[in-house]
């Protein structure tokens, strides 16, 4: 639910950005496993709830918490979980898919954990790494450096966001498929408001990253 989201927001964001414990006891991968734990249940609403809360997390913890949890979760991708032996946070694994509702709601979990996953992997918070750098109040002397190393940073970034626009969509067809709205059901419903808001934040991110670049190529043409 949102509400428990904001509590679990609230804790993630006063982990330190660079946990000094061991990786067993790092608190991101602590929060990581048990998000997991529930990820692989057969109830799809509870894969769902989970999927929604690592979304959260991502969206919403102060950047530097949302990127060290990015980081932790791309250790942990691959990796098998001792307990199970299945591989952490791999779309497979997904038990609510196979699932006695897995032909109704399937489509939606798995388009919606494509999405979450490679959000949480590429991106974190609001889609600041996209956006172009806000102005010093004492701007240094602009050091100048080929049009095609800038190029390459910044596509590298629209890709990416491309990508993962491309799994947004995805989910929204999904979840938008069924013509009886009365059917849907309110965690999906949560979901789909996340995702909305993170399409209007990377646009407008993306948005203002083009301009920064056309300025620069500009200097250079």
């Amino acid at each position: 639910s949102p509400q428990l989201a904001k509590r679990l927001v609230e804790s993630v964001a006063r982990f330190p950005a660079r946990p000094h414990a061991l990786p067993d006891d790092d608190p991101y991968r602590v929060t990581l496993r048990k998000l997991w734990k529930k990820m692989i249940e057969r109830d799809w609403r509870t894969t769902q709830k989970a999927l929604y809360l690592l979304h959260a997390l991502s969206r919403s913890t102060p950047t530097k918490n949302a990127r060290a949890l990015s980081r932790t979760l791309k250790s942990m991708v691959g990796d098998a979980d001792p307990k199970t032996g299945r591989k952490y946070f791999s779309r497979r694994e997904l038990v609510a898919l196979r699932g006695d509702d897995g032909a109704e709601r399937g489509a939606v979990v798995d388009a919606y954990a494509g999405f979450v996953l490679r959000r949480a992997l590429l991106f974190a918070g609001k889609f600041e790494d996209v956006a172009a750098p806000k102005k010093k109040k004492k701007p240094a002397a602009v050091e100048e450096c080929p049009a095609d190393v800038i190029n390459e940073a910044t596509l590298k970034r629209a890709q990416n966001a491309l990508l993962v626009t491309e799994h947004a969509l995805t989910f929204l067809r999904a979840a938008l498929d069924d013509p009886d709205p009365r059917r849907a059901h309110l965690v999906v419903v949560s979901c789909v408001e996340l995702v909305v808001a993170d399409l209007v934040d990377g646009w407008a991110a993306a948005r203002d990253a083009c301009g920064a670049l056309a300025a620069a190529l500009a200097k250079y043409a």
